[in-house]
């Protein structure tokens, strides 16, 4: 056996020798305490932190160079919360922002984004205002919406810093927009577009209107769901379908923006459906509206032939000549 295999034994031999004899016969090894104590001083303190630790005390050792106070330890803790949150909150912002450019590739807007700030009514009835205006380049009649495709409303005046906002579930607001009812498309499905749909008023934030067949733009009403069943070949329009704004007289950034889905389908007079729309955003706890501003003069489209009974601006009348 070499000596290296042979010395621990006997190293373990002794030991347990020493530990047998009495105390007076040990005098004579205090010369080794010193040395002793001057090697394993540098690892009593781990050695000791490391022992209560697995003696169940359920936290492992620290040093006093990173130790840090339970006050101390809640802040840095809220403050890592508070940036996961804004990262998040920016992450959706980008989200949004694309959302609302892939509507309308095709044009170039710019969406603000502005907090709400305020919640009110006045003599013209209940407004949204927000924390952006002329200084952002907002004018009156600018398209609002949130999260880059819900339609919220329009500005109804723009100050200096701050813009006052009707929601389209805000019964008066056709009034304070010239008595325009404006009228969206029914979505089959996300590609396929449906019957007309027109408002006709507005209840504890839902949208009514009527249902209108624009294949031949006249007063044909569509199937119920009964007769839909029965073997139709017109569209039967559910609950749940999407509702996007189809509206000559809204400037072309808002064309197909998501006004809500549908809620309810009523028979009406003359066989015509009634449909109610409900938004499905909240209007009336939002927090942050995106107005969108287009960087040229917004182009007026038409979404199909003039529905029955609709509001149409009248012909200006030609000047005769003296």
């Amino acid at each position: 056996m070499s000596p290296s295999r042979t010395s621990i034994p006997l190293a373990l031999i002794a030991i347990g020798l020493l530990a047998l004899l009495p105390r007076p016969a040990l005098r004579g090894l205090t010369v080794l305490h010193d040395p002793l104590t001057f090697l394993l001083a540098p690892i009593q303190e781990p050695v000791r932190k490391l022992t209560v630790w697995l003696q169940g005390s359920g936290k492992p050792p620290q040093s006093d160079a990173f130790a840090v106070t339970p006050d101390e330890w809640n802040k840095r803790l809220w403050e890592l919360n508070q940036a996961r949150q804004e990262a998040a909150e920016l992450r959706a912002l980008v989200k949004d922002l694309s959302r609302g450019v892939d509507l309308n590739p095709e044009l170039v807007v710019r969406q603000i984004a502005a907090p709400v700030i305020g919640f009110g009514s006045d003599l013209s009835g209940g407004l949204v205002t927000v924390r952006a205006g002329r200084r952002e380049g907002v004018e009156a009649n600018a398209v609002v919406v949130v999260r880059g495709v819900y339609l919220v409303g329009r500005v109804l005046r723009a100050d200096e810093r701050t813009c006052a906002i009707v929601p389209i579930t805000e019964p008066s607001f056709p009034k304070m927009f010239r008595n325009q009812k404006f009228s969206g498309v029914i979505m089959l499905d996300e590609q396929r577009r449906g019957p007309l749909w027109q408002l006709d008023s507005i209840s504890d934030g839902r949208l009514i209107g009527k249902v209108y067949d624009v294949d031949s733009a006249a007063e044909t009403p569509l199937p119920t769901a009964s007769t839909a069943s029965a073997g139709a070949e017109r569209p039967e329009i559910l609950p749940g379908m999407l509702v996007r704004l189809s509206d000559g007289m809204w400037p072309a950034s808002a064309q197909m923006l998501e006004i809500g889905r549908v809620e309810r389908v009523e028979p009406g007079s003359y066989g015509r459906l009634i449909v109610t729309i409900r938004p499905e955003q909240d209007l009336s706890h939002i927090g942050e509206v995106m107005i969108r501003v287009p960087e040229s003069t917004p182009v007026l489209i038409k979404s199909g032939p003039p529905l029955p009974g609709a509001d149409t601006p009248a012909a200006p009348k030609e000047k005769r000549k003296p």
